[in-house]
């Protein structure tokens, strides 16, 4: 085997353990933005089932207020006139309290779905980012065994004729030359 040709087997094999480190660099870094997403959605898991309890909390307090609001009401229905009117408009103003709270519950409610959202968003990009990264790896990879090809092709272009030349003249080498002289141009050996 020729230097040439073992020195271009180094460089395969170079280049192929290189890409050989670089696709395990990329599994191993798929593997961790596989881990990223599952914490996410853990997270995001988490994050609505506590939305989900704080809003049944919120039901739960506000049916309770209304419940005590009512039996309040109940109870002053049997005061004097006098009474009445006035726990009507303490009731009134109670209720639009409620009324504010639960508007204001409604809009914190609102603002943590849309942090929610911004956060799936972001997951998202981030994963369009990586197919973009994983593309352009491709594409590069692709073109790094174009670019070996074309650097190994001459080598082997004229290999046929190169090698016919080295067994044709291993096979003179040792002979005589006015034999080689007499086979080849067909002239009779003296007898």
């Amino acid at each position: 085997m020729s230097a040439v040709d073992q020195e271009l087997i180094a460089f395969l094999a170079e280049r192929f353990a290189e890409t050989s480190r670089q696709n395990e660099t990329l599994r191993q870094e798929m593997a961790g933005l596989r881990q990223e997403m599952a914490g996410l959605r853990q997270e995001t898991t988490r994050q609505n089932e506590s939305l989900r309890q704080e809003m049944a909390d919120l039901r739960a307090e506000t049916t309770q207020q209304i419940e005590t609001l009512r039996q309040e009401m109940a109870g002053l229905r049997q005061e004097t006139t006098r009474q009445n009117e006035s726990l009507r408009q303490e009731t009134t103003r109670q209720i639009e309290s409620l009324r504010q709270e639960m508007s204001d519950a409604i809009r914190q409610t609102q603002v943590t779905v849309e942090g929610l959202r911004d956060d799936i968003r972001q997951v998202a990009e981030g994963v369009v980012g990586v197919s973009e990264r994983l593309e352009t790896l491709r594409v590069e990879m692709a073109r790094g065994f174009d670019d070996v090809e074309a650097r190994i092709a001459p080598f082997y272009k004229d290999l046929e004729r190169r090698l016919s030349f080295l067994e044709g003249w291993a096979e003179r080498k040792d002979q005589d030359a006015i034999e080689v002289i007499r086979k080849k141009f067909g002239r009779p050996q003296p007898q």
